[in-house]
């Protein structure tokens, strides 16, 4: 068994101290290819901060990256949040479609075959497979910084191993409202307002507003949504807007799918409104605390959402790693970094040991992910695994600027995708067709094996 196989985080298998000697052992690229145009800087001119300055990281659940205006989206989606001066990246990617291992990954600084956090169960006590890796939230309370959770997501607690080392941990899932950002704003600036003045912090807010059942407050409805053609309940429950959803976009009616299709997408931007007044509250409040100048503030997401975009009647998210699912937004805000869009690939197992790294503290030890500083990647993987009862993986992706490529392991299938001629990734192709796709095929190919001999649980190599 090779090292970097015997490194594959389940459970306890092994300890991470033992873990990931190799540099780079799934092979995500170093960011020493060709030339790839906008993606091509070897790195990024991400200042280094002062030493001991707080961090921020808001975490919006199932946010596009394509539906915000920093990105050009055409609609004003967050009015007050894109008159900041943003230092935006163009090109993180998460390394799930969906939130726990997604999150995991942020956390750690690991991807999702090496942290474990593969599937959980929702609401209730008990998780498979909680992370047992140490976390950035133990890092940097080692470091002296006082450290804070504000979630209304069961999967981003202690529970799953992903809120390991946070001092407080907000959440109440009981309650849905407490999830977005108007009901959790208040209680981290509570919180802030209690911490000692010399002590950094370190604070994640992960805010729902998003996220299914896509409900926008009242006073935004009917901004873009023309209110008697949503084909479904806005105050409606999960499983009354799932049933609504599938019966519209589903609809054999051409002309009704299509309506029901603009009416989702006018109602997930509307919800986006209400969201970017109480995050611009936050950074106003901090201002006024005269804390914003000191704080290096992350605005991303853990995962995307579909909104119909391949017309075949899907909503949500977790079942595939099509670009609106794994596509994210990542943007800084600090006074000392010059505004202005870079591009950079990179994972989000990537994006905290870049600002521990700007902070000018030392790493955490054992993460693959590492400083954008030190150079963006060729490429990217995501994984999607048996959502609730298994381990072995459904999906396999690895994207590049060029090429997408995508092993689905159960139906011993690949395509690709030609992303110069088809950045959309509308059109399958024969991967062979596509140039650059030969490395994202070994790529794929190394991570796979690596995964069997760890585990056992059989490969997922579809056939040359």
């Amino acid at each position: 068994m090779s090292s970097h196989a015997r490194c594959y985080l389940v459970a306890t298998l092994i300890p991470l101290a033992a873990c990931l000697t190799e540099d780079d052992p799934f092979g995500r690229g170093d960011g020493t290819g060709p030339d790839t145009g906008e993606w091509s800087t070897p790195n990024l001119d991400l200042p280094s901060i002062h030493r001991g300055t707080n961090i921020l990281v808001i975490q919006a659940d199932a946010l596009r990256r394509d539906h915000l205006p920093m990105y050009g989206y055409g609609r004003d989606t967050l009015p007050s949040l894109a008159k900041r001066p943003w230092w935006v990246v163009q090109g993180a990617q998460s390394s799930a479609s969906w939130t726990p291992p997604s999150v995991a990954s942020l956390m750690t600084g690991l991807d999702v075959h090496e942290h474990g956090l593969l599937t959980a169960l929702p609401g209730q006590d008990s998780v498979l497979y909680p992370v047992v890796a140490p976390t950035f939230a133990e890092h940097l309370s080692d470091q002296g910084y006082t450290t804070g959770l504000f979630t209304g997501n069961y999967f981003i607690t202690s529970t799953t191993g992903v809120g390991r080392g946070f001092e407080i941990e907000v959440i109440d899932p009981a309650d849905p409202g407490v999830s977005n950002a108007s009901e959790l704003v208040p209680q981290l600036l509570r919180w802030l307002d209690g911490q000692p003045p010399d002590q950094p912090f370190f604070a994640v807010l992960h805010v729902m507003d998003p996220h299914q059942p896509y409900s926008p407050e009242y006073r935004d409805r009917g901004v873009w949504a023309v209110q008697d053609a949503i084909p479904f309940d806005m105050d409606g429950d999960d499983d009354v807007q799932g049933s609504q959803l599938r019966a519209a976009l589903g609809s054999s009616d051409p002309e009704v799918a299509a309506a029901a299709t603009r009416a989702l997408v006018d109602v997930y931007d509307e919800q986006l409104l209400g969201m970017d007044r109480a995050l611009e509250a936050l950074l106003v409040a901090l201002e006024s605390r005269a804390t914003l100048a000191k704080t290096l503030v992350v605005f991303t997401a853990d995962h995307g959402e579909n909104l119909n975009d391949r017309g075949e009647g899907g909503y949500g998210h977790m079942w595939e790693l099509h670009s609106e699912f794994v596509d994210l937004p990542l943007m800084l805000l600090h006074p000392e970094l010059e505004p202005g869009t870079r591009g950079c690939v990179m994972g989000n197992y990537d994006i905290l040991p870049s600002l521990v790294e700007s902070a000018g503290l030392p790493p955490l030890a054992g993460t693959t992910g590492r400083p954008m500083q030190l150079g963006c990647r060729q490429s990217v993987m995501s994984s999607l695994y048996e959502t609730y009862d298994g381990l072995a993986p459904e999906q396999l992706a690895a994207r590049s600027p060029r090429a997408s490529l995508r092993w689905y392991c159960a139906w011993d299938r690949k395509i690709g995708f030609d992303l110069v001629q088809d950045p959309g990734e509308t059109t399958p192709t024969d991967p062979t067709m596509i140039p650059g796709v030969a490395e994202l095929d070994d790529q794929l190919r190394a991570a796979a094996v690596a995964i069997d001999e760890a585990t056992g649980l059989g490969t997922c190599l579809p056939a040359q």
